[in-house]
């Protein structure tokens, strides 16, 4: 009979724990991109990891089961927790009669959060104003953490591009006109910053170091670079190695003064933030042609 008994009540103990662990809250995300990142089920066992690319934002669903309506004086607030410390939080004093949850369950919604690496979940903290008349008080009525989270990295920033819609393959030079050299740097991801940088050489990459400038640019790779309006106006000042009377000069065809080659120049594109990558191509400048 008193194994009995134990046995009963732990089963009870058990039950217990099982029923309020379903019934805490549950975070869910959906990316900018559209992308469903977590969720939207109600199943608070469910996390994930998520690597995001700048500049995505994320949108947090909060939401906990409560299937019944409720009168009364409310602090109802939803606190988005970042490595367990407050990062954000939402609502506020509410007067409510015979509220009836949406869904069978409170919710609120982050929007478009730029959220940087961490463990992210949802609290839901409820405060009801109890008791008659002067003796009335705030006591806690819901003090939860979500079990489930995400967890959020930033994915490495990858260069890419085209020169005049040519791919870059290995050390294969990629001929170009002098009156028209267009980069397509768009094909970059997760950039949010990317620079510019030439270098005069020969075929076998060795510079002159008579004509170099690099630039960094804030924001999205973007299409249809003009490769020579940007040597002109970034050839000068700190952003500039070479020769005095290079400055503020596009590309150049024609041959090295100092061995008689063929002139070419090191294209590189290269992103940062979050990661520092670049990919380089060699172009050849050829004035006869259109």
């Amino acid at each position: 009979m008193r194994n009995l008994i134990i046995t009963s009540l732990l089963s009870i103990l058990v039950i217990s724990f099982t029923f309020s662990q379903a019934n805490r809250p549950v975070i869910s995300a959906r990316s900018s991109l559209g992308n469903v990142i977590l969720g939207p089920s109600h199943d608070n066992s469910i996390s994930t990891s998520y690597d995001i690319c700048q500049p995505e934002t994320v949108t947090v669903t909060g939401w906990r089961f409560l299937p019944f309506s409720i009168t009364g004086y409310y602090n109802i607030k939803w606190i988005l927790l970042r490595n367990g410390n407050k990062f954000l939080e939402r609502g506020g004093y509410v007067s409510l009669t015979n509220w009836t949850p949406s869904n069978q369950g409170f919710s609120d919604v982050f929007s478009n959060l730029i959220l940087p690496p961490g463990r992210y979940q949802v609290q839901l903290f409820i405060e009801k104003h109890e008791g008659w008349w002067i003796f009335k008080k705030w006591e806690t009525w819901i003090n939860e953490t979500s079990p489930n989270y995400l967890d959020i990295s930033n994915k490495p920033a990858t260069p890419n591009y085209t020169i005049n819609g040519q791919a870059i393959f290995g050390d294969t030079p990629i001929d170009v006109c002098s009156g028209n050299i267009k980069i397509d740097a768009s094909l970059c991801q997760c950039e949010s910053k990317y620079s510019i940088n030439v270098q005069e050489s020969d075929r076998y990459w060795n510079r002159t170091n008579q004509y170099e400038w690099g630039t960094w640019f804030n924001g999205i790779a973007p299409n249809n670079l003009n490769l020579q309006y940007l040597s002109t106006v970034n050839s000068t000042g700190n952003d500039f190695v070479g020769s005095a009377s290079r400055q503020n000069t596009p590309l150049i065809s024609g041959s090295l003064p100092n061995n008689g080659g063929d002139r070419y120049y090191r294209v590189s594109v290269c992103t940062g933030e979050p990661s520092w990558n670049c990919k380089t191509a060699l172009i050849r400048v050829k004035c006869d042609c259109e």
